[in-house]
């Protein structure tokens, strides 16, 4: 069977940052209905793919095995701001495994943005 590469999706090999970790923490500790009990998973995550398309959203290998992408569904979904930007946070899983980190501008943009601070997060002052 031959698989085409994806253009939007570059590859990569790498841990996942110390912001990377904690965003996606806070992301389950308040996602949908049993998304708490996927935090355990984020230790043996790491970083297969990234978006070429200037967002920091990452693509998640579990025990170093990319994690298919077909199938997902959204775990955690909130909005947040980065720079002044409006963006949409959302985790998705596959099968029981955390498959990605979407970070996406609300208005779209075509300049390179980072990941939102939690702080930025909306609501998320009162949900501690």
């Amino acid at each position: 069977m031959d698989v085409k590469p994806d253009t939007l999706v570059a590859p990569l090999d790498r841990p996942l940052t110390d912001e990377e970790r904690a965003l996606l923490d806070w992301l389950l500790g308040h996602g949908f209905p049993g998304a708490n009990e996927l935090r355990s998973q984020i230790e043996r995550l790491t970083v297969a793919g990234k978006c070429t398309c200037g967002c920091p959203t990452i693509y998640f290998a579990f025990d170093e095995e990319p994690v298919q992408r077909k199938g997902e569904r959204v775990i955690s979904d909130h909005l947040a701001e980065v720079d002044g930007l409006p963006v949409g946070v959302m985790v998705f899983e596959t099968n029981g495994v955390l498959s990605s980190l979407e970070v996406y501008s609300l208005p779209g943009t075509d300049k390179p943005f980072g990941l939102p601070l939690i702080a930025s997060i909306l609501g998320s002052e009162t949900s501690e």
